[in-house]
């Protein structure tokens, strides 16, 4: 082959490539975005955006951007919701504490009722027997009504009395002071009570001490 024929071939195929070129670079964007690319790459996330950039709208874009804002809505009414509730729970919490704060505060307030006319009792008494001319036999019945009183009282929070004279000895409700012989009465009699005991809605809040009785 001569000079001129390697000239001419040579120029001939310069120009196919250069066909080959100016096609890929006419390609359409379809096919572009066909041609696959490395992960992660630059001008592979240019690539898939570009089409969202220049998409026109189109009642499959409308659709969607209805649906993103349905969702948005909804999504902001539950949260609205969520601090409501939020909101309620924490005044029911508070509430509630008040309340137990005042029913410790103002536990015995029913009881101090009870005893404020056993006070009034008393200071009448004391006024009746400040008196130059003061009957014994009224500041006595003077006595055992405040006693009557105060009992009552007692009686109507759960408070009773533990009297257990001629009873059998019961060590969970008495406390033995003293045991004396008694040959004519059965061991572990109650024979006198020194002290009364009290319990409250069946529990022991002060032991009867009593002497009992022992075999002689």
């Amino acid at each position: 082959m001569t000079d001129q024929e390697h000239q001419t071939a040579a120029t001939d195929g310069f120009s196919a490539a250069t066909d080959e070129t100016t096609e890929a670079t006419l390609m359409p964007r379809d096919q572009v975005q066909a041609v696959p690319v490395e992960a992660g790459s630059a001008d592979a996330m240019r690539a898939a955006i570009e089409p969202l950039e220049t998409a026109a709208p189109g009642p499959g874009l409308e659709a969607l951007q209805r649906e993103i804002a349905d969702l948005k809505k909804q999504l902001a009414d539950q949260k609205d919701a969520l601090l409501r509730q939020q909101a309620e729970m924490d005044n029911v919490r508070r509430r509630g504490s008040r309340e137990l704060e005042e029913a410790h505060k103002y536990a015995l307030k029913n009881f101090a009722q009870e005893l404020l006319p056993v006070k009034d009792s008393l200071e009448m008494e004391q006024a009746a027997a400040a008196q130059p001319d003061v009957d014994v036999t009224t500041l006595q019945e003077g006595g055992a009504l405040i006693l009557k009183l105060l009992g009552n009282a007692l009686e109507k929070f759960g408070v009773q009395e533990i009297n257990p004279l001629g009873e059998k000895f019961n060590p969970e409700w008495h406390e033995a002071m003293l045991m004396q012989p008694m040959p004519n009465v059965e061991p572990s009699t109650v024979l006198v009570v020194h002290q009364k005991g009290y319990q409250l809605n069946g529990r022991l809040l002060r032991a009867a001490r009593v002497v009992i009785s022992q075999a002689g």
